[in-house]
């Protein structure tokens, strides 16, 4: 892993990952949380840093959730976070089991940002689609299941995809419709 980050290339950091600037955190907050780490940490290793700036934005979006109980901005932010964080272990040179870990949490808040929105008197499906990342992901796409289905089981299982960076397919939840393309309602 090469060490591309340091404090001052801090900003360089922020720009490309940018859950932080949505999560509120500013170049002084996070100078702020450097200092007291590395008061906390003696000789550190800068990776590790960014590495806890994602554990403290973890952290403040349970707090956001705690003090307004908004469901779909936590499960947003959720996804803001964990996709970014699949993004710097794949710049670390992590290996694909690794950043589909991080790819699923993300793929799981956005499934849960989704249905915070839906409409109780439709019927819903869950979409596949694939990213074009491998022969699997591509066997998968447009594949639809009934959303209690997709609840019990889900089908898109990001360990099977052989993309060396990891799994870049989604879900979509989609309104449900019957063979004349008109809406199911329930």
């Amino acid at each position: 892993m090469g060490k591309k980050y340091s404090l001052d290339t801090l900003q360089k950091f922020l720009d490309k990952y940018k859950c932080f600037e949505e999560l509120g955190f500013n170049e002084f907050h996070i100078n702020v949380y450097y200092l007291e780490w590395q008061g906390n940490k003696g000789n550190i290793i800068f990776n590790d840093f960014l590495w806890s700036l994602f554990n403290k934005a973890i952290d403040l979006n349970g707090d956001y959730f705690s003090s307004t109980g908004d469901e779909y901005g936590f499960y947003f932010n959720n996804y803001l976070i964990y996709s970014n964080m699949a993004r710097f272990r794949s710049e670390e040179g992590a290996n694909k089991k690794v950043i589909n870990k991080f790819i699923k949490l993300a793929q799981d808040a956005s499934y849960q940002r989704d249905v915070c929105n839906l409409n109780e008197n439709l019927e819903y499906q869950v979409v596949i689609i694939s990213g074009g990342c491998c022969g699997y992901c591509d066997s998968l796409n447009n594949t639809k299941y009934d959303l209690d289905y997709y609840n019990r089981k889900p089908r898109l299982d990001v360990t099977k995809c052989t993309r060396e960076t990891g799994c870049n397919c989604c879900t979509s939840i989609i309104v449900k419709r019957d063979k004349n393309g008109r809406i199911m309602r329930k």
